[in-house]
């Protein structure tokens, strides 16, 4: 999941405000109905661009999830989907190469930075700085409009950009609903993610779209995720 540095990003032009637009418009009659094992790994240039509200990027994030399916969400249909289509066609500007999708956002081998660059796309919104997994939590401590929550100091949002450590290039997803816990009994984050296997379906579903993972969180703000993973913190947009 190692994403190719160092490549131009263009400008993604045609039809992105109708796409984002209609993202908006379809997630405001969405009813987010949420209710583990498997590790993801994570890896993925600078871009940059507009904000957008925590709700839209979460909002987002979901839309992108419901349509990634297979056992660790990292395969997706551009046909007849407009969404996925200029999705698709975002992936082939910010990392392909002469009108060619990059290796980690090929459907089958989808990586989880893939994943939440699209998403945020559809949010309207472009990242600052995209890289492998981990290495979202160091380059994220200064950039102006953003803020890290490790997990001792905090509780997630919806919106928030979850890091985890673990395996050659740790992991990442978005955060879609939290339920912060209470006196005796633990809370829960959902989120939404590519290239990770998800616990919303039973057995003989996983490999459906929407399988989004839920992990259990405690009142000290530890979260229980899949084994020789950590959930280091929490990388929230502000506004510049």
């Amino acid at each position: 999941m190692l994403r190719f540095l160092g490549l131009a990003v263009s400008a993604v032009i045609g039809g992105v405000c109708v796409v984002v637009l209609f993202v908006v418009v379809l997630l405001a009659s969405f009813g987010a109905v949420l209710t583990g094992s498997g590790g993801p790994a994570g890896g993925g240039s600078v871009i940059t661009g507009a904000s957008a509200s925590d709700t839209q990027i979460a909002t987002s994030a979901q839309v992108l999830e419901e349509r990634v399916y297979g056992l660790m969400s990292n395969e997706y249909s551009i046909s007849h989907d407009p969404i996925m289509q200029s999705v698709y066609q975002f992936w082939v500007d910010s990392c392909g190469f002469n009108g060619v999708i990059c290796d980690v956002a090929v459907s089958g081998n989808l990586q989880c930075v893939e994943f939440v660059t699209g998403a945020f796309y559809l949010s309207g919104m472009r990242l600052p700085y995209v890289g492998d997994a981990i290495t979202f939590w160091p380059n994220y401590a200064h950039q102006p409009g953003w803020v890290r929550i490790a997990t001792t100091n905090g509780y997630p949002q919806p919106g928030d950009m979850v890091i985890w450590q673990g395996g050659h290039f740790g992991h990442i997803a978005i955060v879609m609903e939290v339920e912060k816990p209470t006196s005796g009994h633990a809370g829960f984050v959902t989120v939404a993610q590519g290239n990770g296997q998800g616990n919303r379906w039973d057995a003989a579903h996983l490999q459906n779209p929407g399988n989004w993972y839920t992990m259990p969180l405690h009142q000290d703000g530890t979260l229980e995720t899949w084994p020789g993973y950590q959930v280091l913190g929490y990388i929230r947009h502000q506004g510049a």
